[in-house]
Order: C-alpha cells, then sequence, then structure tokens
C-alpha cells in the first residue's frame, strides 16, 4: 500500500502500484503529477546539448545577427520541448505504466 509519495522516480514504482494511483486519481483521493525535472536537479545536459547542435560558435566572431538567431532557434528549442515533446512523453509515459501495471494484475 501506499500511503505517501513524492518525487518517487516512476522506475521505483512496482507490481500494481501505478494502476491502484490511476484508480485513487479518477475517485478523486489524489492527482498524479509526472515531473520531468525534479526541483533541486541542475543537470540540463540534454536539452543543452541539443541547442548547441542548434546554434553556432563561429570561433568567438560572433556577430549581433548570429546572436540574435541563436537566441530565437534556443526559443524555438524550449518551446518545442516544454510545450509538446514532454508533454506526450508524459502520455506515452502514462499509458507505457498502466499497461505494465495491468499486465501483473493479469499475471
Amino acid at each position: 500500500s501506499c500511503k505517501f509519495l513524492k518525487q518517487q522516480p516512476v522506475r521505483e514504482l512496482e507490481d500494481d502500484q501505478f494502476l491502484r494511483l490511476v484508480v485513487a486519481e479518477q475517485a478523486g483521493v489524489l492527482t498524479i503529477v509526472i515531473q520531468m525535472k525534479i526541483e533541486g536537479a541542475t543537470n540540463d545536459s540534454y536539452l543543452d546539448g541539443i541547442k548547441s547542435l542548434f546554434t553556432y560558435n563561429l570561433f568567438n566572431q560572433r556577430d549581433e545577427l548570429v546572436k540574435n538567431w541563436d537566441a530565437e532557434r534556443t526559443k524555438v528549442i524550449d518551446l518545442a520541448f516544454t510545450k509538446f515533446l514532454l508533454p506526450q512523453l508524459e502520455k506515452e509515459l502514462r499509458v507505457k505504466l498502466l499497461n505494465e501495471a495491468r499486465e501483473f494484475v493479469v499475471r
């Protein structure tokens, strides 16, 4: 049984635990929030790595136009991740976790 969950990595969910959480959420007892970023974690290396693929570094001889375009590219990448990619990944993760929990119950 679960009494309290906060900032638990999904990899630590066991057996039918997620299914029980979803049932409780549907009953209005709790709300499941899947965070892609945990408070206190400062490792943005994945997103920074992607941003670096779309920005230019011309041996520190960057003119204002290049800097402005890099800023726009960075905004677009941030928008794509926060508004489109991460919400879709959350939906897919919920489906995967629910299916795994259901399979456990069926076995």
